[in-house]
């Protein structure tokens, strides 16, 4: 054989282990994606989509957030209504030493 021809060969050969490498790391990642695929999508046929779970928890979630912000507001309410409250205690409080000492 000449050498022109080991040259032919040899690129072929180079192009052919490309194409192989290629193949294999494609199934290589396609097992890979069906492993995740079980892991998200349910089993049975009865239950919803774990997407659909996701988002009833993200919509339970800012449900709650609203609560809590809710919450934090009455709280400060109430902080402000005992303040209040302590304000005038200590007003007739003192009324009251006053005229006890009048």
């Amino acid at each position: 054989m000449s050498p022109s021809e080991w040259i032919a060969i040899g690129g072929m050969s180079m192009t052919l282990t490309a194409a192989i490498v290629g193949a294999v790391a494609t199934l290589w990642g396609n097992r890979d994606t069906r492993q995740i695929k079980g892991q998200v999508v349910n089993g049975h046929g009865d239950e919803p989509p774990l997407r659909d779970d996701i988002d009833s928890l993200k919509a339970q979630g800012d449900r709650t957030e609203a609560l809590v912000k809710l919450l934090v507001e009455r709280q400060v309410e109430q902080g402000r209504d005992i303040g209040g409250l302590r304000e005038e205690m200590r007003l007739e409080r003192e009324e009251r030493i006053a005229g006890d000492q009048r």
